[in-house]
């Protein structure tokens, strides 16, 4: 999780800038990553982030113009590096979907950057348009419109030191002029203590930021106009959501791309967890997975990917009954324990009963960096989701599943299980899944028809098959915690052994079914429900023609083994949808909290 952040000023930006990241400061942003012009020369840094003691130094420097990526809970080294070169400097946030032809094209002009990461790409990429546009909002414009993805940036130049150039593709920008300048930012908190109202740019635009000018150009290279909306400093949710857990949700395409782009798609064991993980973590020859409730559900998932794309014999622990058992621990084994807040008394307790068990490795996912899970193993990693202000999960769940795919991947590689060919389709797959989502997120219409017809009904079955299957049983929790509905998860072959005598008129069923080898055994199951006239309500890749008691939503295909990513997505909106309908407390749903610290 990344905030990208800046100002242009007539006179210094410091003071401007200190007052909208105070209202950062305090979600958990551990690093910040700044780039500054003025004084006659353009500056970059990375610290940890304090607020006082960077408008110090930018006010030092006499910086006029200032572009900051706030990065939540960095480890060391972790974080998009901004780019400074010789006349243009670059921050960006998100990912690119095409790297490999980019790259491939520039190396065609005789460029070569510095490396693939986003930012660095895009920098060698504008440094060519340059070449055949001098004009640096039409040359930002042609350099972004050569790119796929999910992302923001902002630019500037030594040669026009009081400009800052903004673009996005599929994420949130904001823009809002002061009296003393003006700014973005890619949520409204920041704006708010300097401005009554701003601008959000659409997919596609491409802005210029002068001191007291703001123009802005659309997809099409077209100048356009945007109607500003008004910022309400006592908004209870910020960026005009209804809830907290809408915000969250919608945040997820450019989170995991923020991810993907931060560490690349298919990093190794040494980009994720260290040297000494890469050198010890290739000799396991088993896993566990521990968690509880959504936790639990991300474990039930890894372990599809873990024996499939490792060989590996894998389990998966609740860790409030597997604390108190008199387990067998299996031979050199790494545990992982999974806790969004790294705070669960029960995954804590169960890690330690698996290190007195002998467990050769323990690693933490957590998405709290200092957490209490994190100190206790050998390895942590932070899925740096940003702050959860909702007690549900969401994306707190899909950058857990993120972490998880591509810690199979990384053992994967280390163990020479995956061949080139097979790592080149994977790596295409997960290039795509920020937009993916956000294919899923534009289907919110069709969630709302359906819940609307699901909460007139007194218990909801929710199903799937193979690695989807714990994505039905998170569907069904997501129902429980924020609807209040009696919701249930089965694995598809499960239905005939028990929940088939449920089965009525008022029984809904949801299922998730993207079209794989798996999808006809599960249409007969489905099918064994509609003949008993429950009702189906089909998420799937596949166009199925709806018809009576079948209804059917057309998922985004071709990600194959990330689908559990887009399903839990398309689950938690349905979810939300049939909550908004029922008015409950969505944010804090009664009797939970966010993190289970007691017995």
């Amino acid at each position: 999780m990344s905030n990208l952040v800046g100002a242009v000023c007539s006179g210094s930006a410091a003071e401007i800038l200190r007052k909208a990241v105070e209202r950062l400061s305090a979600d958990g942003y551990g690093e910040v990553g700044w780039l500054s012009a003025g004084g006659g020369d353009m500056v970059h840094g990375r610290e940890p982030l304090r607020v006082g003691a960077l408008a110090s130094r930018w006010a030092a420097l006499e910086a006029h113009s200032v572009i900051l990526r706030l990065d939540w809970q960095a480890q060391p080294g972790e974080g998009h590096e901004a780019k400074l070169e010789s006349q243009i400097a670059v921050q960006f946030r998100g990912a690119i979907a095409n790297t490999a032809p980019v790259a491939d094209h520039l190396l065609v002009q005789g460029i070569t950057p510095l490396d693939l990461k986003p930012a660095s790409l895009f920098a060698a990429l504008l440094r060519w348009h340059l070449t055949l546009q001098p004009d640096l909002l039409r040359a930002v414009h042609a350099a972004v419109h050569e790119l796929k993805g999910v992302f923001s940036c902002a630019v500037m130049s030594r040669a026009h030191p009081q400009q800052i150039i903004c673009a996005t593709q599929h994420a949130q920008m904001l823009l809002a002029a002061t009296p003393t300048g003006t700014l973005f930012a890619d949520q409204v908190t920041p704006l708010q203590p300097l401005a009554n109202e701003f601008i959000r740019l659409e997919h596609g635009d491409v802005a210029r930021l002068t001191p007291d000018r703001i123009d802005i150009i659309d997809i099409r290279a077209m100048q356009a106009h945007r109607v500003p909306e008004q910022i309400r400093p006592d908004a209870l949710v910020p960026d005009f959501f209804q809830h907290y857990m809408e915000k969250e949700i919608r945040e997820q395409p450019i989170i995991l791309a923020d991810s993907l782009g931060q560490q690349g798609l298919a990093p190794d064991l040494a980009t994720m967890l260290g040297d000494e993980a890469a050198r010890n973590l290739p000799s396991v020859e088993s896993v566990v997975l521990i968690g509880v409730g959504s936790s639990g559900h991300a474990a039930l998932t890894a372990r599809y990917w873990i024996e499939a794309l490792t060989g590996l014999p894998t389990s998966v622990e609740t860790a409030s009954e597997y604390r108190f058992r008199e387990a067998a621990m299996p031979r050199r084994a790494l545990v992982i324990g999974i806790s969004q807040s790294g705070e669960t008394i029960d995954t804590l307790a169960a890690i330690a009963q698996a290190q007195k068990l002998g467990a050769l490795y323990t690693l933490a996912i957590s998405n709290v960096a200092d957490s209490s899970l994190m100190r206790a193993t050998h390895f942590g990693y932070c899925t740096e989701a940003g702050p959860e202000i909702g007690v549900t999960s969401t994306k707190s769940f899909t950058t857990q599943l993120l972490a998880l795919y591509r810690l199979a991947l990384g053992l994967s590689r280390a163990l020479g299980f995956v061949t080139n060919a097979e790592l080149a389709t994977i790596e295409s797959e997960l290039a795509q899944l920020p937009e993916s989502v956000n294919e899923v997120l534009r289907l919110e219409p069709q969630f709302a028809q359906w819940a609307h017809r699901l909460v007139d009904h007194p218990l909801l079955l929710c199903t799937a098959r193979h690695m989807l299957y714990p994505i039905a049983m998170e569907g069904a929790h997501k129902f429980q915690e924020v609807a209040y509905l009696h919701a249930e998860g089965y694995p598809g072959g499960e239905l005939k052994h028990g929940p088939l005598a449920l089965v009525d008129r008022d029984l809904p069923v949801v299922a998730c079914m993207p079209w794989n080898r798996h999808a006809e055994k599960l249409l007969t199951n489905l099918q064994e429900v509609r003949a008993r006239r429950g009702e189906l309500f089909v998420l799937s890749d596949a166009a199925l023609a709806a018809g009576e008691r079948f209804n059917a939503i057309r998922m985004p295909a071709g990600l194959r083994g990330l689908n559990p990513i887009l399903y839990a997505v398309a689950m938690q909106m349905l979810a939300y949808r049939a909550a908004l309908n029922l008015g409950t407390e969505i944010d804090s749903p009664r009797n939970l909290t966010k993190a289970a610290i007691n017995e």
